[in-house]
This record gives structure tokens, C-alpha cells and sequence, in this order.
């Protein structure tokens, strides 16, 4: 019996939208590697862990460097490095000759002090000449690459560097999770004290997520961030202290975090969802829960993403819970979610002034919000001015 439970544990993934895999695979990791990370206290210990993060995560990458940069000069010494898909090494302890093309892109990033992504080489030398691309033409066998430089006060100290011969390998995705570990690696490139907390780690880490999450909706303005920062602000006027608020504020940075298991055609279309079409898209709290219950630093974060389609009168979903069924937090934060969205431009509507959605919010009390908590929400509206520029 216990063999099972540990197989199904494992095979969880096998289980999920293939959008949603790749989210769980790093959560998975960043819990496993979390404790070590915040323990970093010098260069080669950072080096070498995230070796070994990367090698996981991307297992079947052909090429990894990870290099440092000289202190008071431009140059680079690869530390580690996996190149024609042979495991990783260190390079102190290993004769390998790095080509002059990966030289060439990671003297332009170091140059350039910002990421660096090709998603397809070939498309996008034939359509356009893309800035700093031409070098990679060079290697024939490169298709895609992601180089993410590691920065300390304005300061390049080091460098991540991905590259495969598959096209589209690498996307924004990628790009996030590699800037919120070199965020976090970083400070001991330079033997600075590493002052990451593992809670300060943790919330990088979901940041990274939801700004993610944000980018495949099209969010550019950071609705994840936003929505996250004034539900912990609202949340602690009304009294909640404690790890509570960091609960919710992590919560609140993934509650869409299922909608990357929605295929794209119903979660962007622009006209009424069918009847099939809306029971699909009513399974993402469920993705979510199904996500982050299996990762044990949200276990506690999970009440926003599972319920924040709940509504006071019983009539929303996934379970129909109705009045003070739904998690206090949940109920605090579907105001906040509800009045964002009214504020913003949809693909099918343009953003509401604010006097409309405070008049939407005033007209659903007690059926689709918590009386209370939306006459309080409606204080601080007014009190502070929210939404103001609309």
C-alpha cells in the first residue's frame, strides 16, 4: 500500500494539462533545493547547486554554462558546464574547450546587462534580424538559447546560459524562473552574506509564478502582483497577522495559476463560452488545488486559488459553497480580484470607470460577495482612493 501511495506521488504529473507541468516540476524543485539555497555562502556553493537545479530541470537540454565574471575586468570563466548533453562538470576539474560562438553571446549579454531569449533561430533570422542573434548563426546546431545574466547592485557577477538544438525549447517561462534564481543565487557570486531568508526565497519564487501567469493572459501590467499586494493590504486592515498574510499574499500571486491548463481557445475567446466550453473553464481552481497541495511550503496557500469563484449565495463553483463556507481569505480576495478586472481592459470589453464598478460591487453584496467584508472593501475604496484614475 505505501509503494502505491509513493507511485501515485510521483506520477502526479502524468495527470495535469501539459501547460502545468513544467510549474509543478519547478515548485517541486524549488522545495527540495530551498533549504540549500538559503544557505549559500560563496560562489562555488551557488555554482554548484545550481548545476545541480538546472540539470534536473533541464535534463534534456544539450548545452549549460554557468560562468562568473572577473572581478574589475570583462572577462568570463565558465565554472560548470554541460555541452553535446553530457553531464554536467566542473570545469576546474575538467579539460573542456568552450567555442568561440558561446563566447561571442555570453560577451554580448555581459555587455548588455539583460536576458537574452531565442525561441527559434531560424524563424526569426528569416522574418527579422533580431539584436545580437546573428552570432548564434554561427553554430548550425543551435536552434534556441536563453542566456540570463546574474546581477549584484548594477554589477553583472555572473551568467546562465541555455542552449539546444530543438526550436521553441525555451520561452518566457524559462526566462522568469532563471531571473528569480539568479535573484536569489546571485549575492554569493561576490562572497556577499547571503541574506535570502527561506521565506524571502519562497516568495521570489511565487512572484516568478505569477508574473508568469500574468504573461500567458496577456497581463503586462502584473494583475497577479497587484491584486496580491492589496488583498494582504486589505486583509490586515481587517485583522489578519502572522504567516496568514503571507498565506494569502502567496495565494493570491497563483490564483489563476489552473488557467494555463485551459486550452487557449476557450480561455482567449473573445465571444460566450458554450456550455462545454464553460465546464472546462470552471476546472481551473481545481488544477490548481491538484498543483499546489503537493507542494509543501503553499499547502497553506491553497484557499484563494481553490475558492475564489465560490459565492455567498451558494451559485458559484467549483463546490457551490455558500456564506461563511468559503475560506475568509477567499472571500476577501474575490473582492479584490473582481474589482481589478472591472478596472481593466478585456479582450471583450473595455475597463469600467470607477463609479460603475463600485456600484457592481454595491449591487452584488450578499449574493455574489460577503456583505461585510464589501462594505469594508467599499470603505477602503473610498477612504484611499482606489481606483481613482479611472
Amino acid at each position: 500500500m505505501v509503494r502505491k501511495k509513493q507511485d501515485r506521488s510521483k506520477n502526479v504529473t502524468s495527470k495535469l494539462p501539459v501547460n502545468l507541468k513544467p510549474f509543478f516540476e519547478e515548485m517541486d524543485l524549488i522545495n527540495k533545493y530551498s533549504p540549500l539555497l538559503a544557505e549559500i555562502q560563496e560562489s562555488r556553493q551557488g555554482f554548484a547547486l545550481l548545476a545541480q537545479i538546472l540539470s534536473l530541470k533541464y535534463e534534456d537540454v544539450e548545452d549549460i554554462f554557468l560562468s562568473q565574471c572577473d572581478a574589475g575586468s570583462d572577462g568570463i570563466n565558465c565554472v560548470f558546464a554541460k555541452i553535446a548533453g553530457k553531464g554536467i562538470k566542473n570545469l576546474e576539474q575538467t579539460d573542456i574547450q568552450i567555442s568561440n560562438a558561446v563566447l561571442q553571446q555570453q560577451a554580448f549579454v555581459l555587455q548588455q546587462k539583460r536576458p537574452f531569449l531565442v525561441k527559434n533561430l531560424a524563424q526569426e533570422m528569416l522574418v527579422e534580424r533580431v539584436e545580437g542573434s546573428s552570432f548564434l548563426a554561427e553554430d548550425r546546431q543551435i536552434q534556441s538559447a536563453l542566456l540570463v545574466p546574474m546581477i549584484v547592485e548594477q554589477e553583472t557577477v555572473g551568467l546562465i546560459h541555455l542552449q539546444s538544438a530543438k526550436n521553441g525549447r525555451f520561452n518566457e517561462q524559462d526566462l522568469l524562473f532563471l531571473n528569480a534564481l539568479a535573484k536569489i543565487v546571485s549575492p554569493a557570486m561576490v562572497n556577499f552574506h547571503q541574506d535570502y531568508k527561506l521565506t524571502e526565497i519562497h516568495d521570489i519564487m511565487v512572484e516568478a509564478w505569477g508574473r508568469a501567469v500574468d504573461q500567458h493572459e496577456g497581463e503586462s501590467e502584473g494583475h497577479c502582483l497587484r491584486v496580491a499586494d492589496l488583498t494582504r493590504h486589505f486583509a490586515m486592515r481587517l485583522g489578519v497577522r502572522g504567516h496568514r498574510v503571507t498565506d494569502l499574499w502567496r495565494g493570491a500571486m497563483l490564483h489563476d495559476l489552473g488557467k494555463l491548463g485551459i486550452e487557449d481557445a476557450i480561455l482567449f475567446k473573445e465571444t460566450t463560452l458554450d456550455i462545454k466550453e464553460w465546464e472546462e473553464m470552471r476546472r481551473h481552481p481545481t488544477f490548481a488545488y491538484d498543483i499546489i497541495r503537493r507542494v509543501p511550503f503553499l499547502k497553506d496557500s491553497l484557499e484563494i486559488p481553490y475558492c475564489h469563484h465560490e459565492k455567498w449565495d451558494g451559485s458559484g463553483y467549483p463546490r457551490g459553497l455558500r456564506g461563511e463556507e468559503i475560506p475568509l481569505v477567499a472571500r476577501i480576495f474575490a473582492l479584490v480580484d473582481v474589482w481589478d478586472a472591472l478596472l481593466s481592459d478585456r479582450p471583450f470589453r473595455k475597463a469600467w470607470k470607477k463609479e460603475t464598478a463600485v456600484e457592481y460591487l454595491r449591487n452584488n453584496l450578499g449574493s455574489s460577495f460577503d456583505p461585510i467584508l464589501g462594505f469594508e472593501f467599499l470603505k477602503l475604496i473610498d477612504e484611499e482612493g482606489l481606483g481613482s484614475l479611472n
